[in-house]
């Protein structure tokens, strides 16, 4: 059956270009909410980085291209882990209270800053694990192609380095939604991911190129943000942090809707009805 795409409110279907297009309309039509959503939580996080790592921590924790990996104590070690871990839990706070907020956009209802936080802190348990197990089961063969990527390759070698960075990105595409799951169905950790799996499930081809596209108007905007921070770079990547996290989060979002869209029928008034649900404080299953 045909199904009708438009750039109404509501969880969709939309095309490609009415995904990039209601993105920003979603983002700019509650911009200065979003930014405080995120800021609340992401500016404490990076000065805390600062502070924890000195100015250039970003490179500190992940080495500098082309240079030797660096060596650190057992302590520092322990604080790049604990801080990575904090920064996690943050970010997932953030794309909780981002995506409770758009959604709520989207249904044609309202709901508080604080309030959305709320509602994130219930289903942060759910959505860490997901989180994890999506890291894990991508992460994997991609740590495994990075690894190779540094060692002297053979002919079986670059085969072998192409199909594990293959596969990679198939189970990232695949399981990119688990978070959502966990938050808007409310689903336990394994459920999530779960769903996300099946929800991309004959549409890997059009979610990849959708979650692309998401990517790289993000990637123009971020590399522009960062240039014009130069003079100031902690400042410039403050400000960059803070206005792209929730881009991102309402692109992905809207990718997510537009799934359970086509696949399910799912409407703005199935969308009502989740939020409702997500706003009782009953606990459900982590």
């Amino acid at each position: 059956n045909e199904v009708r795409e438009s750039t109404v409110p509501g969880p969709g279907p939309r095309s490609a270009k009415n995904i990039a297009l209601d993105m920003f309309r979603s983002y700019g039509h509650g911009f200065t909410r979003m930014l405080v959503a995120a800021a609340v939580v992401m500016m404490p996080l990076l000065l805390a980085g600062r502070a924890a790592f000195g100015m250039d921590f970003a490179s500190l924790i992940i080495g500098t291209p082309g240079s030797a990996a660096p060596e650190y104590s057992d302590a520092m070690m322990a604080g790049i882990g604990a801080y990575a871990f904090l920064y996690l839990l943050g970010m997932l706070a953030v794309s909780g209270a981002v995506a409770e907020l758009s959604a709520r956009g989207l249904a044609g209802s309202d709901v508080s800053i604080g309030r959305a936080y709320g509602i994130t802190l219930r289903r942060l348990p759910s959505m860490l694990g997901a989180a994890l197990i999506t890291a894990l089961a991508a992460g994997l063969p991609l740590a495994l192609a990075a690894s190779m990527a540094m060692a002297a390759l053979t002919i079986a070698d670059v085969i072998l380095l192409g199909l594990t960075t293959v596969l990679a990105i198939y189970l990232a595409v695949r399981l990119a939604f688990a978070v959502f799951a966990a938050l808007l169905e409310q689903a336990g950790m394994v459920e999530a991911v779960a769903r996300s799996w099946r929800l991309v499930s004959e549409a890997w081809w059009r979610t990849f190129g959708l979650l692309v596209l998401v990517s790289l108007l993000v990637g123009i905007i971020q590399t522009a943000l960062q240039f014009a921070g130069t003079v100031a770079p902690t400042a410039g990547a403050v400000i960059s942090a803070v206005v792209v996290a929730p881009l991102t989060v309402i692109g992905n979002l809207l990718v997510y809707l537009d799934l359970r869209a086509r696949k399910e029928a799912y409407s703005s008034e199935h969308l009502a009805a989740d939020l409702e649900a997500l706003a009782s404080p009953e606990t459900r299953q982590l």
